[in-house]
């Protein structure tokens, strides 16, 4: 849930040049992804929630809308 790890980004604070720098990653790469144009691995998303404290399980649980759902699940 990317809104979420950005929103939370936010709420500390920070900007994407502090976040990339905290994660040891691109701040073009975190760039493109608040944008949508970037399909980030599971790693990337991973290194920006440690950075913000965020639990990953969380991440993957929560619906579209940011409201800690859990989606349908499909076969």
């Amino acid at each position: 849930d990317l809104p979420k790890i950005f929103h939370e980004m936010q709420i500390k604070g920070m900007n994407e040049l502090d976040l990339a720098r905290k994660a040891k990653v691109s701040v073009a790469w975190v760039n493109r992804v608040r944008k949508g144009e970037g399909d980030p691995s599971a790693k990337f998303v991973k290194k920006l929630a440690d950075v913000l404290k965020l639990d990953m399980r969380e991440l993957c649980l929560s619906d579209p809308n940011g409201n800690g759902k859990k989606g349908k699940r499909t076969a």
